[in-house]
């Protein structure tokens, strides 16, 4: 009987936390495209060759689309916790990176109706979503900070209408 396995998500990991694969006999560290594999009911992290030695081509796309994950970087308690809860991971991993598509069907905010507090913290979350989306970006690292700001502070201005 073939195997039923389920790629969850491939993700990269701060290659100073590197993990060891989880195939058997393998033993190597991974941290780059480490594949996150559900094969009957139970998880597994591979690296990206023993994941293909293993599955072959019956892996299909990651439910979680790795355009989603770019810019996320685990801490170390995502690690921890990808090692000894692999499955509550995942599920924490859905929860955060499935949110924008909820956000994406609702209506366009008021923009008006906003305190400028409140648009203020729209525009830096805008700003971070397009530097992690489209720029593959963390812009909580340091050094981004002030890109982010100004990008934050030029979208405000244009929502609140000030052209100067």
């Amino acid at each position: 009987m073939e195997q039923q396995a389920e790629l969850l998500l491939v993700i990269e990991i701060p290659e100073s936390k590197k993990i060891l694969c989880q195939a058997d006999g393998c033993g190597h560290s991974v941290y780059r495209r480490v594949h996150v594999v559900r094969e009957s009911g139970k998880y597994f992290v591979y690296g990206e060759d023993c994941a293909g030695k293993i599955f072959g081509k019956s892996l299909k796309k990651p439910l979680i689309p790795q355009e989603r994950l770019n810019g996320y970087i685990p801490s170390s308690k995502d690690i921890e916790q990808l090692l000894n809860n692999t499955r509550e991971f995942v599920s924490n991993i859905e929860k955060q990176f499935t949110k924008p598509e909820i956000e994406d069907s609702l209506e366009t905010p008021n923009f008006s109706k906003m305190s400028d507090a409140e648009l203020q913290k729209f525009c830096l979350n805008q700003v971070k979503d397009e530097f992690r989306k489209e720029k593959k970006l963390d812009p909580d690292l340091p050094g981004w900070a002030g890109w982010v700001n100004s990008d934050a502070k030029a979208l405000f201005k244009k929502l609140r209408g000030d052209s100067s």
